[in-house]
Parts: C-alpha cells; sequence; structure tokens
C-alpha cells in the first residue's frame, strides 16, 4: 500500500496533477511564457514573433512609423510602454535631441548631430547612433570627417561660432562632442583644409577651393 501511495505521489507530480495552474495574461496575449502587448510591442505587434522593423513603432497592432509622411526636423512623440518619447524626426525616424552644445545626447552610444552650420538659427541637433557614419567618404558635404578610435567615422558640421570676430582665412578651432576640429574660416564657417594638389580633403564629398590664383602666396585652399 504504500508503494501504491508513493507511486501515485510520484505520478501527480510529474504531470501537474494537483498544481495550480497559471493565470491568464490579463487584456495581453502570452508569447514565449511572457505577457505581452500585442497591440503596441514592436517585436510582438498584432500577434507573437511578429517583428517591426528598424524605425517603425508597434501602433494599435500595426507597424508603421512615428515620422511617416513627416519632414524631416518636425517634432514627434510616441508611446512605448509606460514611456512617453518625444523628438525630432530625421531620416524617417523619431531621433531624441541635444543641443548646440554637442555632447549632451541622453544616450552615450548615441552623438549629436547638427543638421546644418554649428550656431545657425535654422540648425537643429538630433542623435544619432555611434556608428552611423561606419565608412570613410559616407559624411555629408561641408563636414569634418573625423575618424573614431573604433573605425567608424563622425561627421562634424562646420561651425559658424568658431568664426565669430574673424575674418575670411583666419585659422578656427572649436570642439564639438569629443572631436577637436581645426579648420578655417571661410564664409563666416570654420570648414576643412586641403592643399594646393587640391584633392585632398578628409572628408571625400567635400571639393578642395582655392582662395584666389593656385600657386599665388597669399591663396588658401579650403
Amino acid at each position: 500500500m504504500y508503494h501504491l501511495r508513493l507511486l501515485l505521489l510520484l505520478l501527480s507530480v510529474g504531470t501537474g496533477l494537483g498544481c495550480s495552474k497559471a493565470e491568464p495574461c490579463p487584456e495581453s496575449t502570452e508569447c514565449s511564457d511572457s505577457c505581452v502587448d500585442v497591440e503596441n510591442d514592436a517585436s510582438n505587434c498584432g500577434a507573437c514573433g511578429a517583428t517591426c522593423a528598424v524605425g517603425e513603432l508597434c501602433m494599435d497592432g500595426v507597424c508603421d512609423q512615428a515620422c511617416a509622411a513627416q519632414a524631416d526636423l518636425t517634432a514627434c512623440s510616441y508611446s512605448v510602454g509606460s514611456n512617453q518619447i518625444s523628438g525630432t524626426c530625421y531620416l524617417n525616424v523619431c531621433r531624441d535631441d541635444c543641443s548646440v552644445a554637442g555632447n549632451d545626447c541622453a544616450n552615450d552610444n548615441s552623438i549629436c548631430q547638427a543638421t546644418g552650420v554649428i550656431g545657425a538659427e535654422s540648425t537643429d541637433y538630433i542623435c544619432l547612433p555611434a556608428t552611423h557614419f561606419p565608412a570613410d567618404n559616407s559624411c555629408p558635404s561641408g563636414s569634418h570627417e573625423v575618424l573614431q578610435e573604433d573605425g567608424t567615422y563622425q561627421c562634424v558640421a562646420p561651425s559658424g561660432a568658431a568664426c565669430v570676430g574673424n575674418s575670411d582665412l583666419d585659422s578656427c578651432t572649436y570642439t564639438w562632442g569629443s572631436n577637436e576640429i581645426t579648420g578655417t574660416c571661410y564664409s563666416g564657417t570654420c570648414v576643412e583644409d586641403c592643399t594646393i594638389a587640391g584633392n585632398d580633403c578628409p572628408n571625400g564629398n567635400n571639393v578642395c577651393q582655392a582662395s584666389g590664383v593656385i600657386g599665388a602666396e597669399g591663396t588658401d585652399f579650403v
């Protein structure tokens, strides 16, 4: 009899008999043993395992973009769980904001990118992934290309603030994030330098411009 009772006890443990059943997910869906809100979860949008693409949000069970049909530099906002996110549309993604300081992205793995001349009234400042510019010559025209220790690049916009009070062809320096930039003032902005060779701008999307007659003593190259 003792052995029979022991056998029945082992069977009940092995089959889950006598164990309380887990509570169902209240107002959500069970995916991989976790309760998720398929209406708003970008990893399970509308159904378990339905993942939204990078830059898309899950809204009402459908992958969508917070910046769909919005122009760059338009203000944007969206909710993720209990978090209310606000930022600026750039390249179809709602990005975190930073400032003219250039080093104040809330995420340390992001870099602050100026959308125009630093200090200009129309320029906005948005946070991009630190690896946004992975290759040489991927920087926008006009920017300073700076090689980073990890092999990626940062594209520092030219600064108007660095040339306040200076004349064209004066040397200029400024700091942007972790980058120390040197250059030459030209048309009121601190731009990259090049040489009489005419083909050696660090940023391959820039062109080398002679400020006067090539070879003349007073000519500079920017």
